[in-house]
């Protein structure tokens, strides 16, 4: 994140509240300053960087094991019982701020 803006490219497939050109373009800049991990404007929407976090840290757990049943298991393999699962919730939102 240099924080230099890149020109972006908008296809509107369907409009169905008639947004002018110009509306799309705010919309667009504005959800683009969001992003609280930055001190400047980011290249593509914030909502998008965010998603790609919680993909990233979702990654690093297997919420099943081979028969079915729900336990948390790290890259490592070390196991979770299912009632810390509300733990390990607010562990990871508490990261992500």
């Amino acid at each position: 994140m240099i924080g230099t803006s890149c020109p972006s490219r908008y296809i509107v497939l369907k409009d169905e509240i008639n947004h002018t050109v110009d509306d799309l373009q705010n919309i667009a800049n504005s959800v683009s300053s969001g992003f609280q991990r930055a001190t400047k404007s980011v290249e593509i929407a914030t909502p998008t960087y965010y998603a790609n976090l919680v993909a990233t840290s979702a990654k690093k757990w297997d919420m099943s094991d081979a028969n079915g049943s729900t336990v948390f298991t790290t890259n490592s393999g070390a196991q979770t019982p299912v009632k810390r699962q509300n733990e390990f919730y607010y562990f990871r939102i508490g990261l992500m701020r």
